[in-house]
């Protein structure tokens, strides 16, 4: 077993083992942290700067792999999903800090320099850097997200949206209750919109793609008002039974021949 997988087994076992807080700190304590994730060590010692407070990042990390659930790809996104956060801390005249673009930073260190020295295969570094890269997404989602926005985080995720949903309510730490509850609240309303448009596209479409062309010329009919009656009519046939979904175009034809509704 090579040195670089070695250091991926033992920092595995760490995060999916009973205690993943003290076992984290222990191989910290010994170092092993810096020399293997040294941009976690440099998480951990990113102290506040006076007038410029923000949360101990190394204490949130810990929290974050605790409260996520104990899957692999899950952990190891929780471990370094603010590693971003080191190369771009800015302080702000009014006081405030800012890490502007440190999931897409925590995505890049991931992919350049741990994915190739700890040898994790390219699904793991895919996923992980995935998760690392969009978990901000989830506590920012709102209703004003179209369905097409829901779908194309979905889509960018694949199967692994869950884990990116898991992930997000494992990185809610706040200390004050209202925050947190907001939060928790989005990531639901989140989880429930796309299971439901999951369930719509699941159901395939009640009339095969390219009927109304069918139709025009079968009819002889322009692209108007006149098509969509039909299709309509055709659409309400399938919703009673009365037509299967999507057969081939010929079927429906017919059946608009075998029924007719003359136009108005």
């Amino acid at each position: 077993m090579s040195p670089d997988s070695t250091a991926r087994t033992v920092l595995s076992d760490a995060l999916l083992g009973p205690e993943p807080e003290r076992a984290l700190r222990r191989l910290r304590e010994q170092g092993r942290l810096r020399q293997w994730l040294p941009e976690v060590e440099a998480l951990a010692a990113l102290q506040p700067a006076g007038e410029h407070p923000h949360k101990d990042l190394w204490e949130h990390t810990l929290q974050v792999v605790v409260q996520s659930p104990v899957r692999r790809v899950v952990r190891w996104a929780a471990l370094l999903h603010d590693i971003g956060k080191v190369p771009t801390r800015r302080f702000e005249p009014s006081g405030a800090v800012t890490f502007r673009g440190h999931a897409e930073q925590g995505a890049l260190l991931f992919e350049a320099q741990i994915a190739p020295r700890l040898g994790f295969n390219a699904p793991a570094r895919e996923r992980i850097a995935a998760l690392v890269r969009h978990h901000q997404r989830v506590t920012q989602y709102d209703d004003a997200f179209s369905d097409r926005a829901v779908r194309r985080l979905a889509r960018t995720l694949g199967d692994g949206f869950e884990d990116l949903l898991d992930l997000g309510r494992a990185d809610v730490t706040s200390r004050f209750p209202e925050r947190r509850e907001r939060a928790l609240q989005r990531i639901a309303a989140l989880r429930t919109r796309w299971r439901a448009l999951a369930e719509k596209d699941a159901v395939p479409p009640a009339l095969p793609a390219g009927l109304g062309h069918h139709l025009m010329a079968h009819q002889k009919l322009s692209p108007g008002p006149r098509v969509g009656a039909l299709l309509g009519r055709l659409e309400a046939a399938v919703r009673t039974g009365l037509l299967p979904r999507g057969a081939a175009p010929e079927v429906y034809l017919q059946w608009l021949e075998q029924h007719p509704d003359p136009e108005p």
